[in-house]
């Protein structure tokens, strides 16, 4: 209501213009006089003709280069507009409607002159700070005439989701099930295995850099036309298991938990072993078991999304959680990120434990949880949190 009126103002006070110079071209008479009517009349209403320009005849389109980045990544964003009917526009003001959490490296705006084109194009720069998801939903377009008096606006519906992994770093030990530690020692200084040997195949998948070129079925990779690297169930058949505690009070040990997580999963991925992944909290989270890339992207794609679960109204966290669904399973060892060492986490591990599991505990470098875990015979490690 109150731009309605704003406009009605202006367009009050340009029709007010040329009354007044037609007012003094009838008292003073002259070329001059009724020449400034004329031509301020032409004008104005040349400018009101263009300002009429229908903005529902324009259409935005917006493409990312990459939807799926890692935390910290630098990314293009380009929009486009097109104009779908042969209306004279004479300009056209474009800005994205950027998602909050999302820092701009450019100005994500643009002016254009469409009077003759039907297509203008920009680019911008975003870089994604914080892992999550953000969904892009409109741009904002407006035009007018040129000398101010009345201005259109239109928001243009162009959906685009858009996400962010955790940061993914390098695991400060080397990540080996307690099945696999005694397969190791077993093997010493007996005839060596690789990979393959024992193992089962399970299927082929697009070769990724970084592939052993002894995975690469050459067969299926002539008749595809590129590489195709086979896929192997491991001798560590019973997997892993990545559990995230969500029940925190503060945000930034859980993204650090997280970020154990992500590091915990691209480690199975990388060894090939199987994995399945769990958050314990209010909206409990799990995934089905499986070990190739499409699963990991999966896994990686809750981890991008997931929430804490933060005190109540009382301050008190909630030591209940949600029980996961039955269908359900933990492979042998199961990686517990814990964000918050407290009474609910221990019973957690209490209750892996009397399910016959191996258990691996991750927790904050800050607190002093190594030998209280120790003497409950749990393989723990105290993670970076900054």
């Amino acid at each position: 209501m109150r731009h309605r009126w704003r406009q009605a103002r202006r367009v009050i006070a340009a029709l007010f213009l040329p009354a007044i110079l037609f007012w003094h071209a009838m008292v003073q008479g002259g070329f001059v006089s009724w020449f400034l009517f004329y031509s301020v009349s032409a004008l104005l209403l040349a400018g009101f003709a263009l300002a009429a320009f229908p903005l529902r005849f324009l259409r935005a389109e917006r493409s990312v280069t990459n939807r799926h980045l890692s935390q910290g990544e630098t990314v293009k964003v380009q929009v486009t507009i097109y104009k779908t009917r042969h209306w004279p526009c004479f300009f056209v003001g474009v800005r994205d409607q950027v998602p909050n959490g999302v820092t701009l490296e450019s100005d994500p705006g643009a002016f254009f002159f469409m009077m003759l084109s039907r297509k203008k194009t920009y680019n911008y720069l975003i870089k994604a700070e914080k892992r999550g998801s953000y969904m892009y939903d409109a741009v904002h377009v407006e035009n007018g005439d040129p000398f101010g008096f009345l201005k259109n606006q239109k928001y243009l519906s162009a959906i685009s989701e858009m996400l962010v992994y955790p940061r993914i770093k390098p695991l400060p030990f080397k990540l080996q099930n307690e099945r696999g530690q005694r397969a190791e020692t077993d093997r010493a200084g007996a005839q060596r295995f690789t990979h393959e040997e024992t193992s089962h195949f399970s299927g082929v998948r697009e070769y990724v850099a970084g592939d052993r070129l002894s995975s690469i079925d050459w067969k299926v990779s002539a008749r595809l036309g590129s590489l195709a690297t086979k896929e192997f169930d491991t001798e560590e058949g019973e997997g892993f298991t990545i559990l995230l505690d969500t029940r925190v009070r503060s945000e930034h040990s859980f993204e650090a938990a997280v970020e154990w997580a992500a590091a915990s999963v691209n480690g199975v991925y990388e060894k090939h072993s199987l994995l399945n992944f769990a958050a314990l909290g209010t909206q409990p989270v799990v995934t089905q078991t499986g070990n190739n890339r499409a699963h990991m992207r999966q896994v990686m794609k809750e981890l991008a999304k997931i929430e804490p679960s933060f005190p109540g109204a009382t301050g008190e966290l909630a030591n209940d959680r949600t029980p996961l669904p039955i269908t359900f399973s933990f492979l042998q060892t199961v990686i517990y990120a814990v964000p918050e060492m407290n009474a609910a986490t221990f019973q957690e591990i209490k209750r892996l434990q009397q399910q016959r599991l191996d258990v691996l505990v991750l927790y904050s470098e800050r607190e002093a949880y190594h030998l209280p875990l120790k003497q409950r015979g749990v393989q723990s490690f105290a993670m970076p949190t900054g």
